[in-house]
Formats: structure tokens, sequence, C-alpha cells
């Protein structure tokens, strides 16, 4: 063995590193910090780290325009994280059977709005996130071009699950843009340039389009797991491939939200049903906002992108922060869900005394305590609970007969609000509070 290669291998230091690079993604400025093999320079012992990481390094096996391959390490750390969303989002996890039960619904809607606001963003569509917000939940009827997408984007969600014995192929892709763009002029969509993504980034606009439909060939194969490397992972496969269409961009201005769709699709078809309703899309947006920053992920874009300058193929940072971002959505539902369950509970406590309420008018009861500004509208609770007009129209009457909520009329559309028997409970729960701190000697 090369005198050289032989010192190299037996330095503790060298091996440390090996060792550190094998366990997470280190950022340049951290690698620096590290104690260093003698005789070596940091860039040069980086490189040779980087060249022993290629060795089992997993392709992602979708060549972009230019006919480069990206690839990543499975890390320790990408591998526990993997492990983690495939326990949450599995089908019969706890958290689906949460998601799945009318308890869960208020989760699923308010899931679906965010991502949806944030695959229009990714995509750069010029939109008011507090606006869209209130056309989704009140389901009121789009009045722009950009409304009629959002609303469009809304509800192909629901088509997802009738897609999933197809194969992925352009003609799906296709027929996914055309739900986005039904009644939709896009020449008048308002769009800025999207910013550069986790991956690629961004593609020179001036490829031909036959490579770019071939690209988008190329992300159908991968889906389908026909070019895919028997080490990738499920759970990241379909997330990925958002970037890959924000990147080439086959369907203009809706690309991102074909791909997202094309993602929840494939969360489907391989047993993650938590994944395909996460809003993991609106987490990246975040991200690029810095309202998602270190040492919540490992990465900021600043850091991101210098990685990406210094080994512009390696995706494990780009891996690594998507496993780490949806990690986070998983945790802020399952603290919303957490929280949830505990003024749920303080709900039931409220109203043993009116057990004729069913759970539908309980969670109502529940956001009117939480939100005393809230509003409730016959249509919107109809679509969160799936259930008839005539029983959401009963479930909030009988509120406002009780006295929970109070009622008024806005053209032909009833709007209802909390009521006076409100504050009767908010004051009943403050006195047990003050009497819960005296019995236990807290005050």
């Amino acid at each position: 063995m090369n005198d050289g290669l032989s010192a190299l291998l037996t330095d503790e230091e060298f091996g440390n590193l090996l060792n550190e690079t094998a366990r997470r993604c280190i950022p340049w400025e951290e690698f620096l910090s590290l104690p260093q093999p003698r005789g070596m320079s940091p860039l040069d012992t980086w490189g040779l780290l980087r060249e022993i990481s290629r060795l089992e390094a997993v392709p992602l096996n979708v060549p972009d325009l230019d006919g480069n391959v990206y690839w990543y390490r499975r890390t320790y750390e990408l591998d526990d994280a993997v492990a983690a969303i495939r326990c949450e989002c599995r089908q019969h996890s706890a958290l689906d059977r949460v998601m799945a039960a009318g308890f869960g619904q208020q989760f699923v809607m308010a899931s679906r709005i965010a991502e949806t606001i944030g695959t229009a963003q990714l995509d750069g569509l010029a939109i008011s996130e507090e606006d869209s917000r209130v056309l989704l939940r009140m389901d009121r009827t789009p009045r722009t071009d950009a409304e009629r997408l959002l609303v469009n984007t809304f509800a192909a969600f629901d088509v997802l699950p009738s897609l999933v014995d197809e194969p992925f192929s352009l003609a799906l892709f296709a027929r996914l843009r055309d739900m986005l763009l039904e009644g939709v002029d896009t020449d008048s969509l308002s769009h800025a340039r999207p910013k550069i993504g986790l991956l690629q980034g961004v593609a020179d606009p001036d490829h031909e389009q036959q490579a770019v439909l071939a690209y988008a060939n190329g992300i159908a194969a991968y889906l389908n797991r026909e070019t895919v490397d028997r080490d990738d992972v499920s759970v990241l496969q379909g997330q990925v491939m958002i970037d890959a269409f924000r990147y080439a961009r086959p369907f203009g201005i809706v690309s991102s939200q074909v791909g997202r769709l094309a993602a929840g699709l494939f969360a489907l078809k391989n047993g993650l049903p938590v994944l395909s309703l996460l809003p993991v899309s609106r987490a990246r947006v975040d991200w690029e906002m810095g309202r998602i920053a270190p040492p919540a992920v490992s990465f900021g874009p600043e850091e991101m992108e210098a990685l990406r300058r210094r080994h512009p193929f390696d995706a494990t940072p780009s891996q690594t922060l998507l496993a780490q971002l949806i990690l986070f959505t998983l945790k802020n539902v399952t603290s919303r869900i957490d929280e949830w369950e505990r003024r749920d509970d303080e709900m039931r406590g409220f109203l043993r005394s009116d057990p004729m309420l069913n759970h539908r008018q309980r969670s109502i009861l529940a956001r009117a305590l939480r939100s005393p500004d809230a509003e409730f509208r016959i249509r919107y609770h109809q679509t969160n609970h799936n259930i008839h007009y005539a029983t959401a129209r009963r479930d909030l009457f009988e509120l406002q007969a009780k006295g929970y909520l109070s009622v008024a009329k806005q053209g032909k559309t009833y709007i209802f609000t909390r009521g006076p028997r409100i504050t009767e409970l908010e004051l009943q729960s403050a006195a047990r509070v003050a009497l819960d701190f005296e019995s236990s000697g807290a005050v």
C-alpha cells in the first residue's frame, strides 16, 4: 500500500472526520473548525472525503437538462430522519388515524390550505396569503384567475386517491396541469421568477421544449421506480421531484403545483398517506424566507447555496434539509394536535352539562373559545366535515338556539359568531382554575 495513503488511513484526525461525515452532513465552515489531518490542507481533505463519499453514494437517476446526475449519501442522520418520517406517515400510524377521524379533518383542511398557497408561491405566483386563506376557508367564489388557480389546486387534492392505480406519465402530469388551469387565463397571472430550489435551482429557459418534456418523462420513470437506485429512499423520492419540476418547469407557471400533486400521489401509492397531506411546500417557502432556520434545520439558504457552488452535484445537503423540513412539519402538526386535544378536553369539561352536542359542534365551540373573532358559515362547516348541507345548517342553528353562537345575515349568507354562553363558560373555567390552584397550595 502506498505509504502516504497508509499514513492517511491510520491518521486519527482523518478517521474522525471520515466518521463524522458518515454520521451527518457538515457545512464547510464547521468542517474548518474540526481538527484536520497532518500534511493536508482542509480543501484537499474535504475533496478526498467527497470522493470517498461518491463511492457509496445513491444516485438520483433523473439527469438534469445538461446530463448531470445528482447523488447523495445516506448518513446516519438522514437514515434516522427517514425512519422517523416513515413511522409517523405510514398507513394506520397513530397520526394517520387522527387525521382520518372527524376530529382530524380540520387539520387536513388547514394543511391543504397552507400547501395550496405554498406551492403557488414556489411557482412565483403573486398572491396575498391572507386573502388566499380567506378565499379557501370561506369557500368563496373566485374573482380572479389567480384565485381560480388556487381553488382548482385545492380541489385537485381530492382527485388523487382515484389516480393511485395509474402509472406516472407525461399524459398524467398533463392531466394534473389541465385540472389546475381549468377556467384560468394564464396570461393574466402575475408572477415572479421562482427562487432557487433545494436541489438544482431553476434551469435556463432556452432549453428546447423537446428536452424539457424528455426530462419530465424521466421524472415519471423515476416515480414509477423504473430507474430508481435500490438504495434510494421512497420517503424522499416524491418530495425531491417537486424540485425537479420546479427546475425544468415543463408545465410553465404551474410546474411546482403539478409536482406537488405528483408527490402527493406518490406518497399515496407507497403507503404514506400522512406525507401526502403535510404542508411541506409551505415549509420550503418558510425556509426560503428565513422563518425556518438553524438550529431547527442544518442549513439556511446562504449555506445551502455555498455548498451547492462548492459541490454542485452532491445532493446530500438538500436531501438532509428536505428530511428535516418534513420532520419540522410533522412536529408542528403533532404539537397542534396535542394542543387541540388539550383544548378539546377542556371543552368537554365545560360542556358536560350539555351532552346533546355532537363532535362537530364541539369543534366549533373549541374554535370559538380560542378565537373570539371567529366566524362560521354553513358551507365551510359542510366542506370541513364532509356532511350534507342540511346537517351543517342544523349544527349551527342548534348552537345558536342554545346561546353558544349568535347569527346575522349578510345578503343570503348566514354568519355565526360566538354567543353569550361562551363567555359564561370562560368565566366558569376561570373559577375552576382558581379553585384548583387553591386546593393544590399554589397560591
